[in-house]
């Protein structure tokens, strides 16, 4: 009888270990937040970052939910997408819940897999206020990100005594001719104020996204750059400025009256220079031209719980106010017209002339689109503006690119 009890009881036992095994408990999932920041936009110990660290503690008390922000550099090795390319692979646990990124990267991100949709998460209210900045955050009209503030390429210029600077179309800039600095650099193909140009000389896309070549287009651009080469509008020096770091510094000093910067660089220099005003990326026509970028919130946490709790976190800092306040800490333009009204850094001219170019600037070029035909365009450009070649010569030898 005995021996038959501890039988049994050594099955209950093995049964209770084996059912230990199999159902393994499970951590409370955690109430904090973790939020990768780029260096770009938060650098450390700038007002935009202290900003936010007032923002999130202030979530913090309102919700009892805890964030941590850690700043991380961006285009590094070992920066963002970096980081998040090696850690899901190797460490998934350490990847963070949110993290803002520029259009390129988002793109990036995207096609590796790492980002999560945000379709249902957020409120229709909330997306249809955007407008087109929403653009920014969308991947084959999906939504991976929500823009939070936009930086947009344009012309920043002083005006000149008796010099009328109201159109900005082809024949008024040679018409002018005051140097115009830019910085010719590109990292995929064809630079992106080439790209804007050559859109609005009549260039386009096909269906699968590829550029199409456009023979009028193309000669409408190079002969502009020919021209201003002639009457010095630009020069060989252009291509000695590989960032828009170079570009600025010419403005700053005073050595050119015009150039082609991000907004957050004018809206910096502006502050200091209230002569500076905005004006459109030069076009054949003279229709508002701009390069719409900016940083977007991405997300990564892959359960719902953590999922709702980003979400909330993104939104309560896209409150109009904490935007507007969040903007003018960071030298950005609000992604969201009533934080745009309540941003005491932007003027009502600005402000005015930012709202004008949104619905018309393009996105930035993408990495996805970059192919012989871009590269060739952008060597026909540099010809052109180096003097090594006419711009009949450049055309023709783009044609036979494209023919090859």
């Amino acid at each position: 009888m005995r021996r038959a009890v501890c039988f049994c009881l050594c099955l209950a036992l093995l049964s209770a270990l084996s059912l230990a095994q199999d159902v393994q408990p499970t951590e409370a999932p955690s109430t904090s937040l973790v939020v990768w920041l780029p260096d770009r936009l938060t650098p450390l110990d700038s007002p935009a970052l202290a900003r936010l660290r007032e923002q999130t503690q202030a979530f913090t008390e309102a919700s009892g939910m805890a964030v941590e922000l850690r700043l991380k550099r961006v285009g590094d090795v070992g920066g963002i997408m970096a980081t998040l390319r090696s850690a899901s692979i190797a460490a998934p646990a350490a990847l963070p819940d949110l993290t803002l990124l520029r259009r390129q990267d988002l793109l990036s991100a995207e096609r590796d897999g790492l980002l999560q949709r945000l379709d249902g998460l957020l409120s229709a209210a909330l997306i249809a206020e955007l407008g087109r900045p929403l653009a920014l955050g969308q991947v084959n009209n999906v939504l991976y990100g929500l823009v939070y503030t936009l930086d947009i390429e344009h012309v920043a210029y002083r005006p000149q005594p008796d010099v009328d600077a109201s159109a900005w179309h082809f024949d008024a800039v040679l018409e002018r001719g005051l140097p115009l600095a830019f910085s010719p650099a590109y990292a995929n193909g064809l630079n992106d104020t080439f790209m804007a140009q050559y859109l609005a000389a009549g260039g386009s896309f096909n269906a699968e996204g590829s550029l199409v070549y456009d023979a009028e287009a193309a000669a409408r651009l190079l002969n502009f750059y020919a021209q201003a080469r002639a009457r010095e509008v630009v020069s060989s020096a252009l291509l000695s400025l590989n960032n828009p770091a170079d570009v600025l510094a010419l403005l700053q000093s005073g050595q050119v009256d015009q150039a082609i910067i991000n907004s957050s660089a004018y809206l910096s220099l502006q502050a200091q220079d209230r002569s500076l005003r905005p004006a459109p990326i030069p076009s054949v026509d003279g229709r508002l031209l701009g390069v719409l970028n900016g940083w977007s919130w991405t997300l990564l946490a892959s359960t719902p719980e953590r999922q709702a709790a980003a979400m909330r976190y993104v939104v309560w800092l896209m409150d109009a106010a904490r935007l507007a306040e969040f903007s003018a800490a960071a030298a950005q333009i609000p992604s969201l017209p009533a934080a745009r009204q309540q941003d005491a850094s932007l003027s009502r001219e600005d402000a005015a002339f930012y709202q004008a170019l949104l619905e018309a600037a393009s996105l930035p070029f993408s990495q996805a689109d970059s192919g012989a035909l871009t590269r060739a365009m952008h060597d026909a450009l540099i010809s052109v503006i180096d003097g090594t070649r006419s711009a009949d010569e450049a055309l023709r030898w783009l044609k036979e690119q494209v023919e090859d």
